[in-house]
């Protein structure tokens, strides 16, 4: 089952001729949660009962090995508990020999998330404790964080920064793909030039997936207001860069500059990323995970790997779906 996991981190052109591997509820420890057809996540106010699989479009996905060092373990705790409201979901694989052994060591953190079992050498990166995969399904780090962390500190950061897309529910034809994979990259200005032109050969579908942009930049704006009056600074300057950069024209990027200009002049500050400011805004998250005063600059040059397949699935969601057999 596990060469279907190879799919997050090669072109799906080269795996579109491998056959189907056969996929079971029963490999993966902890199967009732899986059964429900949920990736189970640590328990917060945002996402107190998991979610399901087809929600993992947008998400950050973290591959994981368990093993008996448990620094991977202390890393992921620790993300998860600074970061309940970034979208980020964890899947776990171990010896099938060792999964009580495994069940028991994330248990001791606090963790929950469904674990596959397979021989190291059967799964990607052997037995690699760690790898990031993107909002839109691309390989972002693959490592040991036993081996330094500067590495994955940036990969992280840049998996976080990409600021995630609304699942998209709409039973669209392949010719949308351009549009949809502009989206979920947060190329959102590209996303509705592409639909406009598909709109052309479907034009109802298209229509549709018009109306979902609207309303989806309608939301940014709503979110921008509300950062903007809960103080929220952090994230309303990652939104503004977002959208300067992924829908530089739209309504809501207009919106979210003047709510950042707002936010600028309250605190005295030239920028909302200030080091001062920062340090003084965000005590809440640890600065190990947030040192990205520049990082953001290289968020979106960074090429997508990942295709948008049928059913609006990006390749990880794709993957996902088979490795839990729903």
């Amino acid at each position: 089952m596990w060469i279907a996991l190879l799919a997050l981190i090669l072109p799906a052109d080269l795996i579109a001729s491998w056959p189907a591997p056969a996929h079971n509820i029963q490999t993966w420890e902890g199967a009732q949660a899986s059964e429900e057809g949920k990736v189970q996540r640590r328990s917060n106010e945002f996402n107190p009962d998991g979610q399901k699989l087809k929600d993992l479009r947008g998400q950050v996905v973290l591959l994981v090995r368990i093993s008996d060092a448990p620094k991977t373990l202390v890393l992921i705790a620790d993300l998860l508990a600074s970061n309940p409201d970034r979208d980020i979901t964890v899947l776990g694989h171990a010896e099938p020999l060792k999964a009580s052994e495994a069940r028991n060591l994330i248990d001791s953190f606090g963790l929950e998330f469904p674990i596959g079992l397979a021989p190291a050498e059967e799964t990607p990166y052997g037995s690699t404790p760690l790898a990031v995969i993107g909002r839109a399904g691309d390989l972002v780090w693959a490592g040991d964080p036993e081996q330094g962390n500067k590495d994955l500190i940036e990969g992280l950061t840049q998996a976080l920064d990409m600021w995630p897309a609304a699942p998209i529910e709409l039973d669209l034809p392949p010719i949308f793909g351009e549009a949809l994979k502009h989206y979920y990259g947060g190329r959102w200005n590209k996303a509705v030039k592409a639909a406009k032109k598909a709109q052309r050969k479907s034009p109802e579908q298209g229509a549709l997936l018009l109306e979902h942009l609207n309303e989806f930049e309608y939301s940014l704006r709503e979110k921008a207001v509300d950062m903007n009056g809960m103080k929220d600074h952090m994230r309303l300057a990652f939104l503004d860069r977002a959208l300067q950069r992924g829908w530089p024209k739209s309504e809501a990027a207009k919106l979210c500059s003047e709510q950042v200009k707002q936010a600028k002049k309250s605190l005295g500050a030239s920028s909302l990323l200030d080091s001062q400011a920062w340090t003084e805004l965000q005590d809440s998250r640890p600065l190990f995970f947030h040192t990205r005063k520049s990082s953001g600059d290289r968020l979106f040059e960074r090429k997508l790997s990942a295709l948008t397949r049928n059913n609006n699935e990006t390749e990880v969601t794709r993957i996902a779906r088979k490795l839990l057999g729903s």
